[in-house]
């Protein structure tokens, strides 16, 4: 709503005056984070850009444009408020991924090449927006529809790694084990994770 009136008053005012005001010394280095700002379909999208062009960072800005803009101070917190809770949400989610388990056992497979698909085995749910604000139960029915849509489109195994056995599911420090019809198996214990990687000597 707010990026929706920052972009509409915009249409109105000085770019000139607005650059002085943000404290740019180069109206060049304005327009060019400017156009930046408006390129983004969304506020989130522009204030997690990590954009610096040596005068404001990407929540600098923003504040001082909608200040500047005249826009109302508490949407300006407001909206400040909500992105930092959002992010907090975005964070729980970090080192959460589902592992596709074959059991698979290493024969004479070059480890340059299971290093390549390791990450055919590897589904990341960092910064998966479906799985936000929603509690546990929700979120592993999610998953469980996930699970189901990956076996059916993998069913004949997954390359080099061979049949899909099940998924376990890293999830905010718990482990959920899913059998490949996406029923989550209560008593299953989970297995060990192995990881092909390669490095320089």
């Amino acid at each position: 709503m707010i990026y929706r009136q920052i972009k509409n008053k915009l249409q109105k005012n000085d770019k000139k005056l607005l650059s002085k005001t943000l404290g740019y010394n180069n109206q060049k280095n304005f327009e060019k984070t400017l156009q930046k700002f408006l390129s983004f379909t969304t506020l989130h999208g522009w204030l997690n850009s990590g954009n610096y062009d040596f005068v404001n960072q990407p929540h600098e800005f923003f504040t001082k444009l909608s200040i500047a803009l005249k826009l109302d101070k508490k949407d300006i917190n407001d909206t400040l408020e909500e992105e930092k809770v959002y992010i907090k949400e975005v964070e729980r989610f970090k080192g959460s991924y589902i592992y596709v388990n074959t059991n698979f056992r290493r024969k004479n497979e070059p480890i340059f090449i299971l290093a390549i698909l390791e990450k055919n085995r590897y589904v990341s749910l960092y910064k998966d927006r479906n799985l936000l604000f929603k509690s546990t139960s929700q979120i592993l029915e999610i998953l469980s529809q996930r699970i189901q849509e990956h076996y059916e489109a993998n069913k004949e195994g997954l390359v080099v790694w061979e049949k899909i056995v099940n998924y376990q599911v890293h999830l905010k420090d718990k482990i959920y084990i899913f059998d490949t019809d996406g029923v989550l198996q209560q008593d299953a214990v989970p297995v060990y994770e192995s990881k092909a990687t390669i490095g320089l000597k």
